[in-house]
């Protein structure tokens, strides 16, 4: 039993409902973390602070990305 699949693209909207993304109110933007590191940084200034995290992030129109600085690495995948 083969299922067709729409060849229409999804808009941001369906995107955004089928990956549960949330605001990003600061930096703007859509997101969902995925991952969380069980370790702590290594910096030990904040010990909830995970090595590492991964998230999905979706910019719409309508959205924007602020400038920002963050006390580790950031990694983008396009």
């Amino acid at each position: 039993m083969s299922r067709e699949r729409s060849a229409e693209p999804l808009d941001a909207a369906a995107i955004i409902r089928a990956l549960c993304l949330r605001p990003l109110e600061i930096e703007g933007g859509w997101f969902i973390e995925t991952y969380r590191s069980p370790d702590p940084s290594p910096s030990g200034a904040d010990p909830d602070r995970p090595i590492s995290t991964a998230i999905l992030y979706l910019l719409t129109p309508d959205t924007f990305s602020e400038m920002h600085r963050l006390p580790g690495d950031e990694v983008f995948h396009a």
